[in-house]
């Protein structure tokens, strides 16, 4: 699966990413993303390890901020380990229902599509490993967004807490109407801007094709 990421609200119509997945076959989930930025370099890039079919271990890297992450899955929780610069920040939480990392969250739409299309709430606990931690959000088709027609609905991903949902905005994901296929995911991505050493978040505008 590839697809391309353009700066939302950006005029631009040069791509800011070009993006790969790769899926483990078996299983039906993603085993690596790959996030190229124009000169084809690898810019971010994403692992998923599983263990007896459920995830084990999940990590990126953005090289252009010199930043690894990865969340290992325990008997006793969860524990994140952040490598920044050189330094080292590790957390511990508890295993909560629907714990979702990076790409899994394309996965749990798509098994969980009768419910959402229905109109049904889907309380999901999303991994932010850049603040060792997991944030949780609902996930709930969203009737009147604009992108909505009559091949495609709109389910929408917005942080529960009022405190989080200051710095993070709502995602939209764009899927034909029986679920099997997702479009576009509006909203904040995985990579990171860094413009003379000030780092950035991007929001963007990812378009997916097989």
């Amino acid at each position: 699966m590839k697809g391309t990421l353009y700066r939302l609200n950006s005029e631009s119509t040069t791509p800011e990413f070009y993006w790969k997945l790769k899926m483990n076959n078996e299983l039906k989930e993603p085993a690596q993303t790959y996030y190229y930025d124009a000169q084809k370099k690898i810019h971010t890039e994403e692992t998923l390890v599983y263990e007896k079919g459920k995830l084990k271990e999940y990590s990126y890297i953005r090289h252009n901020i010199n930043e690894q992450a990865m969340v290992t899955i325990t008997d006793d929780g969860l524990l994140f380990t952040r490598t920044f610069n050189g330094q080292i920040k590790t957390s511990t939480k508890e295993y909560r229902k629907n714990y979702l990392f990076g790409p899994q969250i394309v996965t749990f739409i798509r098994d969980n599509f009768k419910a959402l299309e229905k109109g049904t709430s889907i309380e999901i606990n999303y991994g932010a490993l850049n603040r060792l931690n997991a944030y949780r959000f609902i996930l709930k088709r969203d009737r009147s967004h604009p992108l909505n027609s009559k091949d495609k609905l709109i389910i929408k991903m917005d942080a529960d807490s009022f405190i989080v949902r200051q710095f993070a905005d709502p995602i939209y994901f764009v899927l034909n109407k029986n679920g099997t296929k997702i479009h576009r995911i509006i909203g904040r991505a995985l990579p990171a801007s860094n413009i003379n050493g000030k780092i950035g978040v991007i929001d963007s505008d990812f378009k997916i094709r097989d």
